[in-house]
């Protein structure tokens, strides 16, 4: 398979997946004539770039119109630009990407080829990839049949998760597998129970490297990923926990959750977005969990206060940015937001990344929407 038989092959839903998951737009807008609208990731860190970044799907070429000049862009070109590589490294970036091995023959390497795939689990695939032609467009994909998480195999213990505390028992209850190499297998189901995504914790320093820590996870080219903002992970685990103490807390990543419940068990009432945003989606998600207070337990991304002008503002638009997003819910519920003021986490830690100890401390530290607003003000002025 060459470079233009590849990208041939993808679909508009894969390029998506694509853009927002490996390069970093955060989700993607559409013109009048249904192409996606991305940021201009191509010179912009992920999520700082202005939605001006366009693919058009009849050429399969992407064109941003604002310092690229407007030329075309394939799927190849565009990961050079956006992750400093050269073709070939831009091009095996693609294939692992969308779990295609490139050790297979018509590949630039023949060896250690894979065995064929079981009829069975082939019959699945096709049964998916049948699925997401017919659901193009369409905000939320079909449940996804549970016997294909059985070509990853039983439900293990990730020596990686272990290490930090997650137990094993916990693991277990929310079916995390491993998929024999560098990979973390994350089911993500609906309140309901139904299979509806899968995502990937890679281990892969290359990936890492790449800023490709989470992604959806394919098998040859079928994509099993689904619209993140349209679930909270964890609430259908962690549901009856969450309607009788009527509390949620909701963190960024799946992680968090399973040490939440790794430490509270069964009165555990932990969610995660997989995300730095909420959406009108998960929105409503909490508002019918039955929960009457919500605590906001994001990364810590504010610096600690020095006095100077740049933290004054760094601090100011973060409260303002995580203020906006629970904002639709203050009125209908008791809402508190956790901030590290004091640096007792590193940046871009969890609040429970330190353990019970630390995450205790600073939920006994929580603001009130309230008292957050009226600093604002006070700012303000």
């Amino acid at each position: 398979m060459d470079a233009n038989t590849l990208k041939d092959q993808l679909s508009t839903e894969d390029v998506i997946h694509f853009v927002v998951e490996a390069l970093g737009s955060n989700g993607n807008l559409w013109d009048s004539y249904g192409n996606p609208i991305f940021q201009t990731v191509c010179h912009n860190p992920p999520g700082t770039g202005s939605y001006k970044l366009y693919y058009y799907t009849d050429t399969k070429t992407f064109v941003c119109y604002t310092e690229c000049g407007g030329g075309g862009l394939d799927i190849f070109a565009l990961t050079e630009k956006a992750k400093g590589l050269d073709f070939k490294e831009a091009f095996n970036f693609v294939c692992r990407f969308f779990g295609i091995d490139t050790r297979k023959k018509g590949f630039e390497i023949e060896q250690n080829i894979q065995e064929p795939i079981d009829g069975d689990l082939l019959k699945t695939f096709e049964f998916y990839d049948s699925f997401n032609e017919k659901q193009k467009g369409k905000k939320e994909l079909p449940e996804i049949p549970e016997g294909f998480l059985n070509f990853f195999g039983n439900p293990v213990t990730p020596v990686e998760w272990k290490r930090e505390g997650i137990s094993p028992e916990v693991l277990y209850q929310f079916g995390i597998r491993t998929d024999g190499c560098d990979k973390i297998i994350i089911p993500h189901r609906t309140k309901d129970g139904i299979l509806r995504g899968i995502r990937g914790r890679t281990f892969n320093p290359i990936e890492l490297a790449n800023g490709c820590k989470y992604m959806p996870v394919y098998v040859e080219k079928t994509g099993y990923g689904h619209p993140l903002g349209e679930n909270l992970y964890g609430l259908y685990e962690n549901q009856k926990a969450i309607k009788e103490v009527q509390k949620i807390i909701v963190y960024e990543s799946e992680k968090s959750v399973l040490m939440n419940n790794t430490i509270y068990g069964d009165l555990s009432y932990a969610v995660a977005t997989c995300g730095s945003n909420i959406t009108t989606s998960q929105q409503q998600l909490i508002l019918e969990s039955g929960a009457k207070e919500l605590i906001l337990a994001y990364d810590r991304e504010n610096p600690i206060k020095d006095g100077s002008e740049e933290n004054f503002l760094k601090i100011k638009a973060y409260e303002e940015k995580l203020l906006k997003q629970v904002q639709p819910l203050a009125n209908v519920m008791n809402i508190s937001i956790v901030f590290d003021y004091e640096g007792v986490l590193e940046p871009k830690m969890s609040p429970i990344d330190k353990g019970q100890e630390t995450l205790e401390y600073l939920l006994k530290r929580k603001i009130k929407i309230d008292c957050i607003e009226q600093q604002l003000k006070g700012k303000r002025k």
